[in-house]
């Protein structure tokens, strides 16, 4: 690989290194350079960058330039992911569109280790066959109950979406056939537990999903799902948060719609019509 051979400059001049080491830093400014612009950039003269050219063994700057930029984007394929800050004040564009698929496929993958199957199913089944469906969240966690709900709705689920404790709605509410659905990524947050105890003692079947799934929740709720990936990154915390909720609704979601896909498929068919109606 040309970016190897770049990297262990054995047999390379100082100003050749020179030229080598700029290629390395400033992969994207290589891209379009010419030689002659490469040699003004680097210091050097046009006739070094030939010769580094020739060195790795290219006729041309123009043939090494089309061959790097192909390894260059090979290389991003299998980015590693070594560090809890991947994203830092030198992190190019191209290593970025790169980086964060893979964050989101290595969170997923994790993340499907540690879903427990039987409890997705079985509050699948309860989301299916209620009425209604509460889904509580503060904050971030508020935005991501929001996404879900629409989701729901879409297939024909009625949804509510809370920001906080009504204990006049929770006391007054019909619990026959009710789910709540409450996401706090701590599992800790006062506010949420507040709400699931209150929620359980009005008798209404009750679902925490967090990342930490304790002992202690069991006290709060139903059912716990535990959506963490195992996966910590300093600077990019929140999204591999997010892309576990997601993921997690996500799978919810499916289930629902495979338990109940002809009624879900009428209801996502009239919610067509009624947007192309507004549309008119």
């Amino acid at each position: 690989m040309i970016l190897e051979k770049l990297r262990n400059p054995n047999n390379l001049t100082t100003q050749e290194k020179l030229i080598a080491s700029y290629i390395l830093e400033n992969p994207d400014k290589v891209k379009s350079v010419s030689s002659r612009e490469l040699a003004k950039l680097t210091y050097t003269s046009q006739s070094t960058v030939i010769r580094l050219c020739r060195k790795l063994g290219f006729d041309s700057f123009k043939e090494f330039q089309i061959e790097y930029n192909l390894d260059y984007k090979n290389s991003l394929l299998y980015y590693e992911i070594d560090n809890s800050t991947p994203i830092n004040m030198k992190t190019r564009y191209e290593e970025i569109i790169h980086l964060l698929p893979k964050i989101q496929m290595n969170t997923l993958t994790k993340l499907q280790s540690t879903l427990n199957q039987n409890t997705m199913i079985r509050v699948a089944n309860y989301l299916t066959h209620a009425d209604y469906i509460d889904l509580y969240g503060l904050g971030l966690s508020n935005v991501i109950v929001k996404q879900a709900a629409f989701k729901f709705m879409s297939i024909g689920f009625n949804c509510t979406v809370h920001d906080g404790l009504n204990t006049h709605y929770i006391l007054t509410a019909n619990n026959n056939k009710r789910v709540a659905l409450l996401l706090t990524f701590t599992g800790k947050n006062s506010t949420i537990l507040e709400i699931s105890k209150k929620l359980m003692q009005n008798h209404i079947y009750t679902v925490i999903m967090c990342e930490e799934n304790s002992e202690k929740l069991k006290d709060y709720c139903n059912e716990v799902i535990c959506i963490d990936s195992g996966i910590s990154y300093l600077n990019l915390e929140s999204y591999t948060s997010i892309v576990s909720a997601h993921f997690a609704f996500d799978i919810l979601f499916s289930l629902m719609l495979t338990n109940n896909y002809d009624k879900s498929l009428e209801a996502s068919i009239n919610l067509l019509k009624e947007r192309e109606k507004t549309d008119e």
